[in-house]
């Protein structure tokens, strides 16, 4: 037995989550408005015996400008991935999202994920790496690439830090976000999670 936030990944179950977040983003430089966020959405991962797997999701995102007169936007996020087992404790999975703002061309994203979790005396470290790219129509893409790492206390609180870098922005060189985070399993079946992020914007030369 080991971490219950990891116990779809650790027994290869097949699963189906829903997802709920509220928040503000406070852009740094100061002439980007205040944003309020509303996200809503839910993912569903299937698993064969053999080990193979079979990922999809879709969410909506609310972007709300807090300036007086701006329009709030949507955007919906659909994707669909596949990958495998590699070990008993590691994942390769290849992921294709199509991201559809409001009023504005779609996109097209590509990404591969690798997770793997170590268990020790000590806990368990949940470590995920990913690279992937959006392709922009009439523009260069967009290259990503994040890393994380999750260290659990115990089965049920787990504590974590993550990165992610966007380069060859349209508006910036490149858009970092650094985030930590925390989930806490009160039950068997019930958690709560708590996360602050913090995005960077490199202004082009």
């Amino acid at each position: 037995k080991g971490p219950l936030a990891e116990a779809a990944f650790q027994s290869r179950a097949s699963s189906i989550t829903l997802d709920y977040k509220n928040g503000e983003l406070d852009p740094d430089p100061k002439e980007l408005d205040k944003i309020d966020i509303e996200k809503f959405g839910g993912s569903g991962r299937y698993v064969f015996n053999s080990g193979w797997l079979v990922d999809a999701s879709y969410s909506q995102l609310e972007l709300d400008p807090k300036s007086k007169g701006a329009d709030s936007i949507d955007v919906d996020v659909w994707s669909i991935g596949g990958g495998k087992y590699l070990n008993e404790n590691t994942t390769l999975v290849f992921t294709y999202s199509n991201i559809d703002p409001d009023e504005i061309d779609d996109l097209d994203r590509y990404e591969v994920e690798l997770q793997h979790l170590c268990q020790a005396s000590w806990g368990a470290v949940k470590l995920n790496a990913s690279y992937g790219l959006v392709d922009i129509d009439d523009e260069d893409d967009i290259d990503i690439y994040g890393l994380s790492a999750t260290y659990y206390w115990n089965n049920n609180l787990g504590f974590g830090v993550s990165y992610k870098n966007d380069s060859d922005v349209e508006l910036f060189d490149e858009v970092e976000t650094y985030s930590v985070f925390s989930e806490w399993f009160i039950t068997e079946n019930i958690a709560v999670s708590a996360a602050y992020v913090d995005v960077e914007f490199d202004d082009e030369d």
